[in-house]
C-alpha cells in the first residue's frame, strides 16, 4: 500500500492562477485541494488540514497574511506559502512574524516545487 500523497490546500481567487498551480502541483504528486478565497480555504482547513497552505496574498474578503493568522491559531506548524506580487517590506515583515514564506508572483514551476520540498521537510 502507497503512503497518501501529501494534502496541498491552494487558495487563490484568480480560476486561472488556481487550475494552473492545481495542475502543476498535481503533477509533482501531490494531492490539491482548492479554495477561491480565504474565507472558503479556512473553511476547506478546519474541514480537512492540508500538509501545506498555498495562499495568494490579495483576495477580497481576508488577505492570504489574515488567513495565515487565522490558519496560526487553528494549527501553529502548517507550513504556508504566499505568493504576492506585491512584496512590500511590511507585507514581508508580517509574513516573517507569522512564519509564513512569501514568494513573488510569477513564479517558476521549479521555484515552486522547490519551497513545497522544502515545507514538506518541515512537517
Amino acid at each position: 500500500m502507497q503512503p497518501p500523497k501529501p494534502r496541498i490546500l491552494l487558495v487563490d481567487d484568480d480560476a486561472r492562477v488556481r487550475d494552473m498551480l492545481r495542475d502543476v502541483m498535481a503533477t509533482f504528486g501531490y494531492d490539491v485541494d482548492v479554495a477561491g478565497d480565504g474565507r472558503a480555504g479556512m473553511e476547506k482547513f478546519r474541514e480537512q488540514p492540508a500538509d501545506v497552505i498555498v495562499s495568494d496574498f490579495m483576495m477580497p474578503g481576508i488577505t492570504g497574511l489574515e488567513l495565515a493568522a487565522q490558519v496560526r491559531v487553528v494549527d501553529p506548524a502548517v507550513p504556508i506559502i504566499l505568493l504576492t506580487g506585491l512584496a512590500t517590506s511590511a507585507v514581508l515583515e508580517e509574513a516573517r512574524r507569522l512564519r509564513v514564506t512569501a514568494l513573488s508572483k510569477p513564479i517558476g514551476t521549479l521555484a515552486l516545487k522547490a519551497a513545497l520540498g522544502a515545507a514538506l521537510g518541515l512537517r
